[in-house]
């Protein structure tokens, strides 16, 4: 039983050989080999290079592929701000009411460079080369309602969310962005990764 095998195991409802482990490592194997997550995270071939060595050196079953939690964001236009130690964070916003929505786009996700594409670079050089006999997680983010606070600030979008005018609009928003999330996960799943 290989390493994807033995996850698929469990995610079917069967015991495997052993307990499949799943190291959540994205920022220490950075920290270990002294590389600023700025750095890091804009760099996929780097990014799925020391995911591997990770991999050989512990040798657990699931590689879990992540740059932080507003590559999507940065995607649909937002301005992020990377850190040396820190997962980025959304600096500046694309919209500031929910009646905006209509003026964002699906992008284009696998922009190399930008933290989506090289997410989706990171997965596509790892299943190139370990093929199936490793379980690939890759992160697709957020949901949709996480996704609204990034690109306007998430206090403004909770307080919008009290304004009985704005609900029409917000449930457009939000259906608008979980086409967005699910154009991203399709992507992941079209560079190979067996979850999103």
């Amino acid at each position: 039983m290989n390493k994807r095998e033995r996850v698929e195991q469990v995610l079917n409802g069967m015991l495997p050989d052993r307990v499949p482990v799943c190291l959540i490592n994205f920022m220490s194997i950075a920290g270990d080999n002294k590389l600023s997550l700025g750095n890091f995270f804009r760099n996929g071939d780097q990014m799925a290079k020391l995911h591997i060595q990770a991999l050989e050196e512990f040798d657990h079953d699931m590689v879990h592929i992540q740059n932080g939690v507003v590559s999507v964001a940065e995607a649909l236009g937002c301005k992020v701000e990377m850190f040396d130690n820190v997962p980025p964070v959304v600096k500046d916003y694309i919209i500031s009411d929910v009646i905006e929505w209509v003026k964002i786009k699906i992008p284009n996700f696998d922009k190399r460079g930008s933290l989506t594409g090289e997410l989706l670079q990171a997965t596509k050089t790892i299943v190139n080369k370990l093929g199936d006999s490793v379980f690939i997680r890759a992160e697709a983010e957020l949901g949709p309602f996480t996704l609204a606070g990034q690109i306007m600030g998430i206090e403004n979008f909770l307080i919008q969310l009290t304004d009985p005018d704005k609900a029409e609009d917000i449930m457009k928003l939000l259906d608008f962005l979980t086409e967005v999330v699910i154009a991203f996960c399709l992507e992941q799943s079209k560079a190979g990764a067996h979850l999103i």
